[in-house]
């Protein structure tokens, strides 16, 4: 919570250097601190910016699919909030995109350098896996939530309900047009995906 307000700015900035109109849309999962008064606070201060509150939590992977339903605009980027990805990067990932010119309906960034504990590094690696080799998803080493999408290819994902679910297996199964490229993390704060939640997900 306490680096949603710097990182909405950054966004912000990258979006007013480049000349875009834009959309920042936060999705609070249901949250038990002070993220949505944060939230709140921030939509009464930019106009641009949409908070959607869940009902109750329902995980990363459904909440980003519900924000991804919500957001306007030719390319959405998607981003988690702690900072390990860097809002500088986001030209780059607009520029592959499709829905902005580029050759890619999904672009995937492929963050060098970052902040992880083992555990999760060893069930993320094993999730990865999974969709490669028992569900014959090719390129899934190269899955980010950092990602710029065609709002094309989320049109597509309109009609899908469940509980659980993976965004990028989703997205496998509307489009077969998938680009990556490196960028740097940002300041590494440790990230607040547990273990248990991990492990569910794999």
């Amino acid at each position: 919570m306490g680096t949603l307000g710097r990182l909405v700015g950054d966004v912000c900035q990258v979006a007013k250097t480049n000349g875009w109109l834009y959309q920042i849309v936060i999705v609070d999962d249901s949250s038990k601190d002070r993220t949505w008064l944060t939230i709140s606070e921030l939509c009464d201060e930019n106009s641009n910016i949409l908070g959607i509150r869940m009902a109750r939590n329902v995980g990363q992977q459904a909440a980003t699919l519900a924000g991804l339903h919500f957001a306007a605009g030719s390319t959405v980027i998607t981003m988690d909030d702690d900072f390990q990805h860097d809002p500088k990067h986001i030209p780059t990932l607009v520029k592959l995109c499709s829905g902005s010119g580029g050759d890619f309906e999904v672009v995937h960034a492929l963050v060098k350098s970052r902040a992880m504990t083992l555990p999760r590094r060893i069930l993320s690696e094993t999730a990865r896996r999974f969709f490669k080799r028992v569900l014959g998803i090719q390129g899934a080493e190269e899955y980010s939530s950092f990602r710029a999408i065609d709002k094309r290819a989320i049109v597509r994902l309109k009609n899908y309900r469940g509980p659980n679910l993976s965004v990028d297996v989703l997205l496998r199964w509307v489009t077969a047009s998938f680009g990556s490229c490196p960028v740097s993390s940002g300041p590494q704060n440790p990230s607040r995906y547990k273990a248990k939640s991990l492990l569910r997900y794999a």
